[in-house]
């Protein structure tokens, strides 16, 4: 969950330098749609800077917020299908 806290402030958090410190691990990127906090742009760039192997997963609803303990768990659900 403190990945994806942090993945939300792009402006401030250097998400493509956290990636490349994965290596050859498997890269699970979770975003929303109706996202109110992270831009598209700042999406994309993370995508671009993602491992070609890396996955987008998509949620509804707004930004996922660790807070909400029923969104993560969900979402680690999705992560393990």
């Amino acid at each position: 969950a403190g990945i994806l806290h942090h993945v939300g402030r792009l402006e401030s958090f250097d998400a493509a330098a956290r990636l490349d410190a994965l290596g050859d691990r498997g890269v699970v990127v979770i975003s929303s749609r109706d996202d109110e906090r992270v831009p598209r742009a700042s999406l994309d760039a993370l995508l671009a800077a993602a491992p070609p192997h890396a996955e987008l997963l998509w949620t509804d609803g707004p930004h996922v917020d660790p807070k909400r303990p029923e969104l993560v768990r969900q979402l680690v659900a999705m992560v393990l299908e």
